[in-house]
């Protein structure tokens, strides 16, 4: 059986609406992980805001099946023609105009949700870095660790 929560299906159009909405022009795939998980658990990183899918304890978790399920949605991106690769300081990639196009067509709940959680996302942390976003997360994942003892 096939597994579809957050495999790379289930988180394509998210690399899209990433690309397609965070004020940066091209992203690594470390970013994407980042900016992804952020979005996601905004309630987390952002006072007030409300996390898309709940708050739960094992969240921190899922940054490891995230990666590969990120790497594996960015492929299938590229080889449809939604992203385009940029090779220079590494990998980067950037949203092609197939991709706006159809990113623009998303109007689901979800959708527009995820899409006002990557506003408030970048509107908080647009200077930041991938490693800067990374640093936080774990800072907030060690944190939400010792609150559970």
């Amino acid at each position: 059986m096939q597994r579809i929560y957050n495999s790379g299906f289930e988180i394509e159009p998210r690399v899209m609406l990433i690309a397609d909405t965070y004020p940066l022009s091209s992203f690594t795939e470390d970013l994407f992980v980042a900016i992804d998980f952020m979005a996601v658990y905004s309630g987390t990183f952002i006072a007030g805001e409300q996390s898309l899918h709940g708050d739960n304890g094992f969240k921190f978790s899922e940054i490891t099946a995230r990666r590969q399920s990120i790497h594996e949605a960015i492929k299938n991106l590229v080889l449809e023609g939604f992203l385009v690769v940029e090779i220079r300081d590494g990998f980067k990639y950037r949203i092609s105009e197939l991709g706006t196009q159809y990113a623009n067509s998303f109007e689901s709940t979800y959708a527009i949700q995820y899409k006002n959680n990557l506003l408030s996302v970048s509107e908080k942390y647009r200077d930041y870095d991938e490693k800067a976003l990374s640093k936080i997360i774990t800072e907030k994942a060690l944190a939400d660790g010792r609150e559970e003892l």
